[in-house]
């Protein structure tokens, strides 16, 4: 039976992705946060996996539960981008989706993206589409794009998008054009939660 600890680690399934899109697409402004973040925070996680040694599951703990170094979503966006990752533009999308969690994850009363401080925040926000996601990609020089992964294919499957092909890989991608602040919230997630795991992709291929 799989405990408490490792149930939260448990990788994302296709059916978890296509759940997950719901959540962020449909369900409350709270639930899209909340779990919006802890999408993106495990996808930072896989990130440093593929980059360190293979660690012991011990050694695993240590770095990324309880107090240690990488414990916290901030701490991971930190080390990302000393590490060179990603660039700023994806280290602040990433420092505001910890924000506005927070807002909703410690919020006692009832509000919604729609309010204005909300709002403003995600204005901010600066991977809302497919254009922007190719920006970041082009930018990363680890990344080649001569086939798409098969795990990032999977992982798309059933998603609210559409089929667009970028230097011929076919990717799925968010359709939902809408300019309420809970869509461009979600697209963000969307997109950088896609361009993380590309980025792990990436980094797997080369060990």
């Amino acid at each position: 039976m799989i405990s408490l600890k490792n149930l939260s680690k448990r990788p994302l399934s296709p059916d978890d992705i296509r759940t997950i899109a719901q959540t962020l697409a449909t369900h409350s402004d709270r639930e899209a946060a909340i779990v919006g973040a802890a999408m993106l925070e495990s996808a930072l996680e896989d990130l440093f996996r593929a980059r360190f040694v293979v660690l012991t599951p011990t050694e695993d703990d240590a770095i990324f539960a309880g107090h240690g170094p990488l414990s916290t979503m901030s701490a991971k966006i930190m080390m990302a981008q000393a590490l060179n990752l990603f660039s700023s533009n994806v280290k602040n999308d990433l420092g505001t989706i910890v924000k506005i969690r927070n807002t909703f994850a410690h919020g006692q009363s009832n509000f919604t993206m729609d309010e204005h401080a909300i709002t403003q925040a995600c204005r901010s926000l600066r991977m809302k589409n497919e254009a922007d996601l190719f920006i970041e990609l082009k930018r990363d020089k680890s990344i080649t794009f001569s086939a798409i992964l098969t795990e990032v294919e999977d992982a798309l499957e059933g998603a609210p998008q559409t089929i667009a092909i970028f230097d011929g890989i076919e990717l799925r991608m968010w359709t939902d054009d809408s300019l309420k602040t809970k869509t461009a919230f979600s697209r963000t997630v969307y997109y950088l939660w896609l361009y993380l795991h590309i980025l792990r992709s990436a980094l797997t291929q080369k060990t």
